[in-house]
């Protein structure tokens, strides 16, 4: 990876900590967005808010909680909690610019597990818990993945990509201006591929799942210049995509690897700016007891939980780059158990047990930030 990949990474770890910090600042209304799929139309777009839920500015700005302390500036205070700013991507925003509306997307059917309720502390779990329960991609295999993630989500997540591509695609002008989207949502799609083979789950394309991985990583691979050549390289592995959801072979393809590791797949970059999402949409939209418990929020809170806690899972398998030392699986792990906190504490109608889930997330991103930079 690049030198500002290796940025980005740090990037979108520490905006993590900023979104929890701020998410007071801004909050989504809960009204009915007046489209035919309230869920789908309140799934977080690239500003990092919603459509159906428009965010408030409180006029705060970042710079009064800059320190500058030796000639570096912090965001907070460097002796306790804060964050180097120049560890920050220099123009963060282009991860998330010019995002298209998307058609509304099949609306997710929740499906929260039975979670094991975990300590209000962010302690690391204890020796031989977390580590031990994920060594590789098939210890997640079958019903532990359905734990993390149901069937429906992983429909409803992959109909989005195809409709965001759908619209991003439509020519050069389109894709130059979501290209950082497409990337992301190619390395989500090659995730979903890799899970979906092993998911107990009906999924539509479960059949063609390793197909649909290896597309995914084409899509992300494809999209790594502006102009006339990155469309022209992302433009046949999006069209095969299509065919199929649309529930048919692609011809000519060659046949895909069975049980390739997610990490020759699906770039970590990518799936952690898709988990900032979810995390920044259930931050700044579900604040409030109200919000939590809207029944218009209920299947896409638990869709960005899921797809949080999924992605989680995926980028703690082992041939990711420091996954196997101790701090990382633990912390990894102990989002993925975060995540499933938050939907069961929704199931439970708790708000205090799942705003407690999302500070612990919010704690981890912030420890795994700064003790890890990663290559890819």
């Amino acid at each position: 990876m690049s030198v500002s990949g290796v940025r980005l990474q740090a990037f979108l770890l520490a905006a993590i900590v900023v979104a929890a910090a701020i998410a007071g600042c801004g909050g989504g209304s809960t009204g009915d967005s007046g489209g035919t799929d309230p869920a789908a139309d309140s799934r977080p777009n690239s500003s990092g808010g919603s459509k159906g839920n428009t965010a408030a500015s409180d006029g705060d700005s970042t710079e009064s909680v800059v320190r500058t302390v030796d000639g570096r500036k912090w965001l907070g205070d460097p002796n306790t909690t804060g964050v180097p700013l120049d560890v920050w991507h220099d123009d963060p925003l282009a991860v998330y610019q010019n995002s298209q509306q998307t058609i509304a997307a099949a609306t997710p059917t929740p499906a929260g597990g039975t979670a094991a309720e975990t300590p209000a502390t962010n302690a690391p779990p204890a020796a031989g818990t977390a580590a031990e329960t994920t060594a590789d991609a098939g210890t997640a295999a079958g019903g532990e993945w359905e734990a993390v993630v149901s069937a429906p989500v992983i429909e409803a997540e992959s109909k989005k990509i195809r409709n965001d591509l759908t619209a991003q695609m439509q020519t050069v002008g389109t894709y130059n201006g979501n290209v950082k989207t497409i990337q992301m949502e190619g390395s989500v799609l090659a995730a979903l591929g890799g899970i979906a083979a092993a998911h107990p789950g009906d999924i539509p394309w479960k059949d063609k799942a390793p197909i649909v991985r290896d597309l995914g990583t084409k899509i992300e691979e494809g999209a790594q210049e502006l102009g006339r050549k990155g469309y022209d390289a992302t433009q046949p592995p999006y069209e095969q995509f299509i065919v199929v959801m649309n529930g048919s072979e692609p011809a000519g393809l060659e046949p895909p690897e069975p049980n390739a590791p997610f990490a020759e797949k699906a770039s970590r970059s990518g799936l952690m700016q898709r988990m900032k999402l979810a995390h920044d949409w259930l931050t700044k939209n579900i604040n409030t007891e109200e919000r939590f418990k809207d029944a218009a929020n209920k299947e896409q809170i638990v869709h960005e939980a899921q797809i949080l806690g999924a992605l989680a899972q995926v980028i703690a398998t082992p041939e990711y780059d420091s996954a196997t030392e101790a701090e990382y699986q633990n912390e990894a792990l102990g989002m993925v158990q975060d995540s499933r906190d938050a939907v069961q504490a929704h199931s439970d109608g708790g708000f205090e047990k799942f705003q407690g889930a999302l500070d612990r997330m919010t704690n981890r991103c912030n420890n795994c930030h700064q003790g890890f930079r990663f290559s890819e």
